[in-house]
C-alpha cells in the first residue's frame, strides 16, 4: 500500500466541496477499518507494512542518485535575447513570485487545498492565458513530483529555461524551488537557509540566485523561503535568516560587483496577520524592522501597508485585464498575497500557542488593525468564484537590497509591484494556491552624472 493510495482514502475533499466532507471522511474511515479490522491475524498488515518499507527503501535510493537540481532546456521555445532586456520603462523585466503549495496530498488538507495535480494544470493554465506573462518566475513550494512535472511540461513552450527540483533528499523532498526564465541563465547557485525549526527541518529551503545578461549589464536575482507560521520563536528565525540572505548578497556583488539585485520570495512576514491583528504586537517587530532597514519594499511605494489599498493617485496595471481573463468583472485588487480561506480561523491549536507565548513573554493581545471579512467562509463552497476574497496578510515581496554602493553607471532601478489573481476554472470552488502570484515591473532610472 503506497503513501498515495493512504493519502487518497482518507483525504476529505479539501477545498472542493465542504458539504461532502463527512460523507467523504466516513467512506475513508471505513475503508482503513476494513484493512485493520477484517484480518484475524497479523499476517495481511505485516505484508503490507514489509511492502511499504520495501518500496520506501526503493525511492530512498532513487532520491539519493538524483542530481543536485533538474535543468531543462527546450530549444524549440522562443527565447529572449539579451540585448532585447534594456530594461526601460516601456520594456521591463517582468518578474513574478508564486507560492504554489504543490505539497502531498496528506499536507494538502492543512491548507485546504485541492489535489496538487490538478493544481498545477490550472497554474500552468493561468501563466498560458495569460498576456502580460512574466520573464522570469520564482516559484515556492514545488515539491510533489507528479504536479511539478506538469507544471514544467505546460509552461516549457513559452520559457525555454526552467530549474527544479533543487536540492533532492533521500527522504523525497527538495527544496520547493523553481524557476522558469524566458532569457538564458547564465549561473546558478543554492544555499540552504540555517535555523529552521519543526517539519521545515527536512525540507532544504533556501536562497537561489540566478544571472541575466541585460544589455547594460549583469542581474542577479535571488528567490527565498523563510520559515513559516507565527511565534516568537519561529520569529527568531526569521530575524537571522534575513542577516543570511543579506550576507548572500553581499558575497554575489563581491563576484559581480557591477551587477543590479533583485529579491523575491515568501518571507512568511507580515505587518498585518491573515486574521487582521497588528504583528508588530505577535514579536515580529525585529523581523520587520530588519526587513526595512535591509530592503526597500516597492509596494508600499503606492499601497498602504496596513490595509493594503492601493493610493488614489496610482492605477492598476493588471486587473481590468485579470478580470476580463476570470469572467469576472469586478474583482478588487486584491490588499494581500494570501486567500481568504486557508486558516481562515486560527483553530485551537494555534490560538493555544500564541497563548502559551503570551503568558511566558507576557507580551500584550494583538489589536485588529485591517478589516477582514468575518461573514461566512466562501472557500470550498459554489459563492467563492464571485467573490475570491484576499485576506490582508501580505507574505510575499519583491524587494531590492537598501544601502547598496551604487556601482553601476547605468542608474538605478525602478519598479511598480501588484498582486495578482489566477485563472481557475468556471467551476472551482477554491483557488489554485493559498498564496497569490506577485508582479514586478522593474526598470533602470539613468541618473545624470556631473563632469
Amino acid at each position: 500500500m503506497s503513501l498515495r493510495l493512504v493519502s487518497h482514502l482518507i483525504e476529505p475533499l479539501p477545498g472542493k466541496n465542504k458539504d461532502s466532507f463527512l460523507v467523504g471522511l466516513a467512506i475513508r474511515v471505513a475503508c482503513l477499518s476494513v484493512l485493520f479490522l477484517v484480518p484475524r491475524d497479523l499476517t495481511l498488515l505485516v505484508y503490507f507494512l514489509a511492502l511499504g518499507c520495501f518500496a520506501f527503501s526503493l525511492r530512498s535510493i532513487e532520491h539519493k542518485k538524483r542530481p543536485v537540481l533538474g535543468l531543462l532546456y527546450t530549444p524549440s521555445a522562443v527565447e529572449k535575447s539579451s540585448e532585447d532586456l534594456t530594461l526601460t520603462k516601456k520594456l521591463p523585466l517582468h518578474v513574478r513570485t508564486h507560492n504554489l503549495g504543490l505539497v502531498s496530498n496528506f499536507l494538502n488538507i492543512v491548507n485546504d487545498l485541492r489535489d496538487p495535480v490538478e493544481r498545477a494544470n490550472e497554474i500552468a493554465h493561468s501563466i498560458l492565458q495569460d498576456p502580460h506573462q512574466p520573464d522570469i518566475i520564482f516559484f515556492q513550494e514545488a515539491f510533489h513530483e507528479d504536479a511539478v512535472h506538469q507544471l514544467c511540461e505546460k509552461i516549457r513552450i513559452v520559457y525555454p529555461y526552467i530549474i527544479h527540483s533543487v536540492a533532492p533528499q533521500i527522504s523525497g523532498w527538495s527544496s520547493g524551488v523553481m524557476v522558469a526564465s524566458k532569457y538564458a541563465i547564465k549561473e546558478i547557485e543554492f544555499e540552504r537557509l540555517e535555523h529552521m525549526l519543526g517539519m521545515e527541518k527536512i525540507v532544504p529551503r533556501g536562497i537561489i540566485k540566478v544571472r541575466l545578461t541585460a544589455q547594460i549589464g549583469e542581474l542577479l536575482l535571488y528567490g527565498v523561503h523563510l520559515q513559516p507560521l507565527l511565534g516568537k520563536y519561529r520569529s527568531n528565525i526569521r530575524f537571522m535568516q534575513l542577516k543570511q540572505i543579506k550576507t548572500f548578497m553581499k558575497e554575489g556583488l563581491k563576484k559581480n560587483p557591477h551587477a543590479f539585485q533583485i529579491l523575491v520570495g515568501d518571507f512568511n512576514t507580515s505587518r498585518v496577520t491573515e486574521w487582521g491583528e497588528d504583528s508588530m504586537e505577535l514579536f515580529e517587530k525585529p523581523v520587520l524592522d530588519r526587513f526595512s532597514k535591509y530592503f526597500h519594499d516597492y509596494f508600499l511605494e503606492d499601497h498602504d501597508e496596513i490595509t493594503g489599498k492601493r493610493s488614489s493617485d496610482s492605477t492598476a496595471t493588471y486587473l481590468e485585464s485579470d478580470n476580463i481573463i476570470l469572467e469576472e468583472k469586478n474583482l478588487p485588487e486584491p490588499v494581500g498575497s494570501w486567500q481568504r480561506g486557508p486558516f481562515a480561523n486560527k483553530g485551537y491549536i494555534l490560538e493555544m500557542i500564541c497563548k502559551v507565548e503570551g503568558w511566558v513573554d507576557a507580551s500584550k493581545t494583538a489589536n485588529l488593525v485591517a478589516e477582514v471579512v468575518l461573514e461566512e467562509n466562501e472557500w470550498g463552497t459554489e459563492k467563492w468564484h464571485s467573490s475570491q476574497a484576499t485576506s490582508p496578510a501580505r507574505l510575499d515581496y519583491i524587494v531590492t537590497p537598501k544601502k547598496t554602493k551604487m556601482l553601476n553607471p547605468s542608474g538605478e532601478l525602478k519598479c511598480k509591484v501588484e498582486i495578482r489573481r489566477g485563472l481557475v476554472p468556471l467551476d472551482a470552488q477554491s483557488a489554485s494556491s493559498d498564496h497569490l502570484p506577485v508582479d514586478g515591473r522593474f526598470w533602470i532610472k539613468r541618473v545624470k552624472v556631473k563632469i
